[in-house]
């Protein structure tokens, strides 16, 4: 029938609508009460997506919008039909159409790659390897004073490792991984190189397709060479059990996870025939074993004092790593993973054990510190937080950076913080080195300590400005803080500066103090002629009765007797293989100090050291000029 010109509906069309409408009421109504009554288990997170989740809390605020968020995420999270129905769409739209969330990128033949650890700098910087290098070396430098080898285990990324996996106009960032080596090597970190030791097993799955972790196969290439680099790898024929295949495992990891599949493609077997019927089933990847006389697989325990200890992050903590490094350690390397900790979470974990007391045991001659290198690249390895765990570090007690004649690098007189009482608040007080007092390696060599008696809450001690600023944490009723120096930049003036965070304290500052872990008292003095005019400036040549060989750790300081600009030192060694080292001050005020790291040319023995800078020869030259080694304990 027809009203005008819109037909009015039949019986059987509305018959028809009333029905869907009520099956969508239906749906809707009995997926909230599904919901409401039977709620699913929540996600369960870890590693990095756990410390963006809880930052996402502490952030939230009705205010903002966060709370909204949250409780739309859970509600969304713990709804049992999107947990029945997700990993199937996930699966059909992940294999049949090459789709995937947007923290994810798909690479060639299915391969999962973390977006984070895909989209990095396309170029070395100073950020990215320079900086991290530093860190590192002032780590290695305070470890080294409490008598203790650090070796830094870099992990590249899977994109490094498998650039033909990406999909077409991404690379794999190798650059960016021998630039870290590179300047690790610079700054005299011993340092393992695992890219060039996985490409030397090209038949090794060493990473997984749809894991961000290495394999079985890959954590045991690693734990062999942290086996070798800690001094205790042992050789097949010491060994007490053969390592053979004992099976397989599935390659289903924590992308599938972040894609929405979840442990269904372990566990369903409709899920896992959906990803074959489109072309991506789930691979079966090697395990690795070690086995006794018998045939069993077997899993010692470590050796209750090893004398080597691996330090890391969840690589460390999965695919059999741990059993790994005790198998081809004969037991003398455990390992201490931290899961969801940083890149330093497995080292501050020994550090409050260790040192603090909390824990027994004997403390490991060398130290393996294995973090993803994307971390370094990314600027996730922050500067402040490497500081605040050299400052928690014991040993010897470092000197002041002082002259025999007691000359030190001067502090403005005009700061407020200095010796004495002081009532600290949130608002910062402080100090500050004078311009082109101090030259510094930025590596650890030059700190800034603290000592005195603190009351109340913790102190936050900044050196530093801006983004080259430096925080670490000073606990109350804790004698002293050290912050080692590891920003690079013209010889300005350095701050330095405290503040109370949690509420006032009060600190009767004692001193305030420039030191190094350079062993001044038994430097090598050298005998410097007076400048004589040469190119575009003055020259200054040093000569050594006792020409010392180069020691790890050692530095070269000198202190200039007037203002000079362009400062440059040249070193040459007896070793005509070995280039001079050159190394760049830049302007320094009248008994301003330099202090030039010679890692370059350690081992070597030196023949000659000048010094050159612009301006006018009779109007300024070299003072003093000394070789110093580091103040380090023998290796135990």
């Amino acid at each position: 029938m027809t009203n005008g010109l819109v037909a009015e509906p039949s019986q059987t069309s509305r018959r028809v609508a009333i029905a869907v409408v009520a099956g969508f009421v239906f749906i809707a109504t009995g997926t909230g009460l599904a919901e409401l009554v039977a709620p699913g288990s929540a996600r369960v997170v870890v590693g990095q997506e756990a410390a963006r989740v809880a930052a996402e809390r502490r952030a939230a605020t009705v205010w903002n919008g966060g709370v909204a968020r949250l409780t739309e995420d859970r509600v969304r999270e713990r709804s049992p039909v999107r947990q029945l129905v997700n990993p199937w769409w996930t699966a059909m739209l992940y294999a049949g159409f090459d789709e995937v969330n947007e923290r994810l990128v798909i690479g060639r033949h299915g391969w999962l790659f973390l977006r984070g650890r895909v989209d990095l700098p396309t170029h070395p910087s100073p950020r990215s390897t320079g900086l991290p290098a530093r860190a590192t070396a002032a780590l290695r430098r305070r470890f080294a004073a409490c008598g203790v080898r650090l070796v830094a285990m870099p992990v590249p990324p899977k994109a490094t490792v498998y650039p033909d996996r990406l999909p077409e106009g991404r690379a794999g960032r190798r650059r960016l991984h021998d630039a870290l080596l590179a300047a690790l090597t610079k700054y005299g970190v011993p340092s393992i190189d695992l890219l060039s030791e996985f490409e030397k097993r090209p038949d090794r799955a060493v990473y997984c397709r749809t894991d961000s972790h290495w394999s079985f196969e890959g954590a045991a290439i690693a734990a062999e060479a942290a086996a070798r680099a800690a001094n205790v790898f042992a050789p097949a024929g010491e060994r007490a059990h053969a390592l053979r295949i004992s099976g397989t495992f599935p390659d289903a990891g924590d992308l599938y996870r972040v894609l929405g599949i979840g442990d269904e493609a372990r566990t369903s077997d409709g899920v896992r025939s959906v990803l074959s019927f489109l072309g991506r089933p789930v691979h079966e990847l090697p395990i690795p074993a070690p086995h006794d006389e018998t045939g069993a697989v077997v899993d010692p325990p470590p050796a209750p004092n090893a004398p080597a200890l691996v330090c890391g992050t969840s690589y460390s903590g999965t695919y059999g790593f741990a059993r790994y490094a005790r198998y081809f350690s004969n037991q003398r390397l455990r390992v201490e993973a931290r899961h969801g900790g940083g890149a330093l979470g497995g080292l501050e974990s020994f550090v409050t054990g260790f040192f603090s007391g909390r824990r027994g045991g004997v403390v490991p001659r060398t130290i393996v510190w294995e973090f993803p290198a994307f971390m370094a690249w990314a600027g996730q390895l922050r500067v402040a937080e490497v500081s605040a765990l050299a400052a928690r570090l014991p040993g010897v007690q470092l000197p002041k950076l002082a002259w025999p004649d007691g000359h030190t690098p001067r502090f403005d007189a005009r700061g407020v913080l200095g010796p004495g009482h002081h009532t600290v608040t949130s608002r910062p007080i402080h100090t500050r080195l004078e311009r082109g007092t101090l030259h510094h390696p930025g590596d650890g060599t030059v700190s800034i300590r603290l000592t005195g008696k603190l009351t109340g809450g913790p102190l936050e001690v900044l050196v530093g400005s801006g983004r080259d600023r430096t925080t670490a944490i000073w606990p109350p009723n804790t004698p002293e803080i050290t912050v080692p120096l590891l920003h690079l930049g013209p010889n300005g003036p350095i701050r330095i500066a405290v503040r109370a965070p949690t509420g006032p304290a009060l600190v009767d500052l004692a001193t305030l103090d420039v030191v190094t872990d350079l062993d001044l008292a038994e430097s090598v003095a050298a005998s410097v002629t007076p400048p004589t005019a040469a190119a575009n400036g003055w020259e200054c040549t040093a000569t050594l009765d006792d020409a010392p060989l180069v020691t790890p750790g050692a530095a070269l300081v000198l202190r200039i007797q007037a203002a000079a600009s362009a400062l440059q030192v040249h070193l040459t060694t007896t070793d005509t293989k070995r280039p001079p080292l050159v190394a760049t001050i830049g302007a320094l005020s009248g008994g301003g100090t330099a202090v030039i790291n010679l890692h370059a040319i350690e081992g070597a023995t030196l023949s000659r050291i000048v010094v050159r800078g612009a301006g006018t020869a009779s109007e300024t030259g070299v003072s003093e000029l000394r070789i110093a080694r580091a103040k380090w304990p023998r290796e135990r």
